[in-house]
């Protein structure tokens, strides 16, 4: 069966995040310090760790959101605003302030190079889509031209691994599972979600790292560069008209 739709993962797909996305931490705890200083309430500085350890206890409360990042973050802020003395009315409008200045941090991105000639190729022969469980924005970027579609968690009410994502794009694009290809860096989320849905798996392994599935799954079709998939799309292309 022919191949009619290429789906992204955007995160350490499209480009690497590691270095925005400990820039855009750093803006929201400076921010979350900051609006308490305007409000008259002194507390000991916002770390990484303290974030982790309260995200994960908060969690436990906020199942029904969890797929959903965005919203999460700005739950867990305004928790700990209302902890550290806010009004709860105040708290939402500081939570929401906090997070949309981290957001405009986070999306600061660098595409590959490549990024835009290969996807120009691919569209004139796909359809395009990106699936990703952050909130990365395609705009702000200059490529939300190349995609036919782009959902996020908020969007399809899960996130990947889970098969209504996957069902979601294949829904909107009016394709089958055989007939599509997702890219991704995430061994579980990418990968093996979209092989139990039965679409065509790319594992994008830029930093070299081990398979680390292979009691469950057998490595799939890996690229170390962006600039492969276009010969990976062609092997399974070929392996799927056999």
């Amino acid at each position: 069966m022919t191949i009619q739709l290429i789906s992204f993962d955007l995160d350490d797909t499209l480009w690497f995040l590691d270095d925005v996305i400990h820039k855009a931490e750093q803006r929201m705890y400076s921010v979350f310090e900051n609006n308490l200083k305007d409000q008259g309430i002194q507390r000991d500085p916002l770390t990484s760790s303290e974030w982790q350890i309260i995200a994960h206890q908060q969690a436990e409360h906020l199942t029904a959101i969890a797929h959903d990042m965005s919203a999460m973050r700005i739950e867990i802020l305004r928790y700990l605003y209302t902890s550290s003395g806010v009004s709860a009315k105040l708290a939402l409008a500081l939570a929401e302030d906090t997070f949309h200045q981290m957001w405009l941090e986070r999306i600061q991105v660098t595409p590959f190079n490549n990024v835009i000639d290969v996807l120009n190729r691919l569209g004139q022969r796909y359809k395009i889509a990106a699936l990703s469980n952050g909130n990365a924005c395609l705009k702000h970027v200059a490529l939300d031209h190349l995609f036919d579609w782009h959902f996020q968690p908020a969007d399809t009410g899960a996130k990947k691994p889970d098969a209504q994502m996957f069902q979601h794009l294949l829904n909107s694009a009016g394709v089958k599972a055989q007939e599509t290809i997702h890219v991704g860096d995430n061994p579980r989320e990418d990968v093996q979600g979209a092989l139990e849905f039965g679409i065509y798996p790319v594992w994008a392994n830029y930093r070299q790292n081990d398979w680390p599935l292979e009691s469950q799954i057998s490595q799939p079709l890996t690229i170390h560069s962006f600039g492969e998939i276009e010969s990976a799309i062609e092997q399974i292309n070929q392996a799927s008209n056999r």
